[in-house]
């Protein structure tokens, strides 16, 4: 399992309409959360599926696929992703559905804190037009960790896997995987059965995440076909059954009702259903199968009494469940042909014909609700398209800017500098590799190795002379541009070359999902953009970090109300950018825990990270300090080693 990946997500694909799996993919890219790998199972499915794959797995990292060259079934597919997976906890994406963008985020900080084996939320019906929310649970039950044995409806209603977030270790020690047999329906059964036995701590959050695409006609639940239903429910029930031998040591009594109540709920719903047409055999199977439960605490007296008239003929109740609905139909009903060129009405049992209008179809077909949902579908094909080309326009450039640094300054120590008042406290003399942030190139006192400025077009814009200085100061200059909806090309400077000029994006103006406003921190500047919390201080340390010092120290960025440039009274969104820190402590001790970051007389950065003070700021400032003795002061001394560029 690798350090790196928190969750893995498994989306099987094969051959869903092309517009299902592209808007399932980019709910998938529309994560906020970084430290997620999205496998993607290609089950011998067409051309379009795979060059859809292709086009996701190119313009994001975070994705992957893995090929078979035919179709193998749903099982194998999703074996081959658990067993493939690097996280340490599993969700699970069907490409005909869609998802929330903040749902791995928000499952994993819940599982995380909760050390918890599973983690369900709700989620949502979702037609063309129109969402329905389904949740089961009591609220006294959620958000917070429970047994198994305190949610028997965990197992009796819809098994829905893809609301689960599930420890991978977990998993894995019970040997827990989907039952690879012929046919893809009641497939998910087995997996939540063995996983919520299995289970020693539940957490069930009360938000739903998950838009579950009911209105896709070929989706295994519209499957009427008998023997392919009954066949996989009885094959998932024996494989149940084999895992419990296995596992004897987890199941009580308890957990087998609920299990034989899930049962009988499965087979009543077969026979209840007027579309699937049972031959006889199929009826004596049931009742067969039937008979083979045992517990019936979860069961009512009604449900008993049914039950025993199941075991003994299922047919009979069949037949009258049938004749029922045929009665009622007999009554009154209106129905279209199979064509649709008809429609048949029954009324008191006499039943006749009527040729539908042709112009009522013309106008069913060109209503407001169909070409309202023309516009939207082309809106989000052109929001689709543009987020992948704004992702290759990042990668190009990013890839020509870069790799030559990666890993440069391993074993050494790297400033970041701006021009907050305590600046003058500094003496200069660390020896490290000093990256200015905007005007502090211009402090006379510190020799500098890079520059880091962005919206520099807007910068030249304000201070035209600002760039005239520049180009004669001898250091590698970083350029940066916000990544707007409208992008543009970075223009092409003639002497980039010779003047060390790079350029790179931030996605501070960025409005559409996969960038979420500037506050995700990718791993990988040479794909993504560099993060932006309302200062350039983060793109600064976003490259620091990628080149792999041992320390990096922060000097100048006193983030406190008066803003950080040279103390003057321009209004900064200064909780922005304290969530900015924040978010990268975090992100530096999951990625990056070899390299301290050390804040140099710090004034809002004050206990966020090592705090250490200059003498000459101590001095000036007695006020601050009731013991010396409780800080750390600044000893050069300390700072030996040093190769500059």
């Amino acid at each position: 399992m690798s350090d790196d990946i928190k969750v893995s997500v498994l989306t099987p694909i094969y051959n869903h309409k092309i517009e299902y799996v592209r808007q399932c993919l980019e709910s998938l890219r529309a994560q906020t959360m970084q430290d997620i790998e999205f496998i993607l199972i290609d089950d011998g499915s067409a051309q379009d599926s795979k060059d859809l794959m292709s086009e996701y797995e190119q313009a994001d990292w975070r994705f992957r696929v893995i090929h078979f060259e035919k179709n193998g079934g749903y099982a194998r597919a999703m074996n081959a992703g658990l067993n493939a997976a690097r996280g340490e906890y599993i969700g699970i994406v069907e490409s005909d559905d869609w998802v929330e963008p903040e749902m791995f985020a928000e499952l994993y900080e819940m599982a995380f804190k909760n050390s918890a084996d599973l983690v369900k939320s709700q989620y949502y019906e979702q037609n063309e037009d129109n969402q329905k929310l389904i949740s089961r649970f009591p609220s006294d039950k959620m958000n917070k960790i429970i047994k198994n044995t305190e949610v028997p409806n965990f197992l009796l209603a819809h098994a829905a896997p893809w609301t689960i977030l599930y420890r991978k270790a977990f998993l894995d020690k019970y040997c827990i995987r989907i039952c690879e047999r012929r046919g893809n329906t009641a497939n998910d059964i087995g997996l939540v059965i063995k996983a919520f036995i299995a289970a020693n701590k539940i957490f069930i959050t009360d938000k739903a995440y998950y838009h579950y695409n009911v209105a896709n006609t070929n989706s295994s639940m519209k499957i009427k076909n008998a023997d392919y239903i009954l066949n996989g429910l009885y094959a998932e029930y024996e494989n149940i059954a084999a895992w419990f031998k296995k596992n004897i040591n987890l199941c009580l009594d308890e957990l087998f009702a609920l299990v034989d109540k899930r049962k009988f709920f499965n087979f009543v719903c077969i026979l209840k259903n007027k579309n699937i047409i049972c031959s006889r055999n199929n009826l004596k199977l049931i009742s067969r199968e039937l008979s083979k439960i045992k517990y019936l605490k979860y069961f009512t007296d009604e449900d008993k009494v049914l039950l025993a008239k199941l075991k003994k003929n299922s047919g009979k109740y069949y037949r009258q469940v049938h004749k029922e609905n045929s009665f009622i139909e007999n009554i009154f009903s209106i129905k279209n042909n199979d064509r649709k060129t008809h429609k048949k009405i029954t009324i008191l049992g006499i039943k006749f014909s009527v040729k539908r209008n042709q112009k009522e179809n013309v106008k069913q077909k060109e209503n407001f609700e169909e070409r309202l949902r023309s516009v939207l579908r082309e809106e989000v094909s052109n929001v689709v398209a543009r987020e992948v080309s704004l992702a290759l326009s990042v990668q190009k450039l990013h890839m020509q800017t870069f790799p030559p640094f990666k890993n440069i300054h391993n074993n050494q120590s790297v400033a970041i500098i701006g021009c907050g008042p305590s600046i003058k406290y500094y003496n200069g003399q660390l020896n490290t590799v000093n990256i200015a942030l905007n005007k502090a190139i211009f402090l006379d006192n510190i020799n500098f190795d890079y520059l880091f400025t962005w919206d520099y077009l807007g910068f030249q814009e304000k201070a035209p002379d600002f760039f005239d200085r520049v180009k004669k100061y001898n250091c590698k200059k970083f350029y940066g541009k916000f990544l707007a909806d409208n992008l543009s090309s970075i223009p092409e400077f003639s002497d980039d070359e010779e003047n060390n000029i790079y350029h790179f994006y931030s996605s501070a103006r960025h409005k559409l999902p996969a960038y979420s406003y500037g506050e995700i921190i990718h791993y990988d500047i040479e794909t993504h953009p560099l993060a932006d919390f309302m200062s350039i201080s983060f793109g600064a340390l976003h490259f620091a970090l990628y080149t792999r010092p041992e320390k990096i120290y922060l000097i100048g960025l006193d983030t406190q109300n008066c803003g950080h440039y040279a103390g003057d009274n321009n209004t900064y969104n200064i909780n922005k950018m304290m969530l900015g820190y924040r978010k990268f402590k975090t992100h530096i001790e999951t990625h990056y825990p070899d390299v301290e970051i050390i804040s140099v007389n710090p004034v809002g950065l004050k206990g966020l990270f090592k705090d250490v003070y200059t003498k000459e700021y101590v001095e000036a400032h007695p006020e601050l300090f009731d013991s010396l003795e409780d800080i750390e002061i600044l000893d050069n001394s300390l700072e030996k080693e040093f190769c500059r560029l």
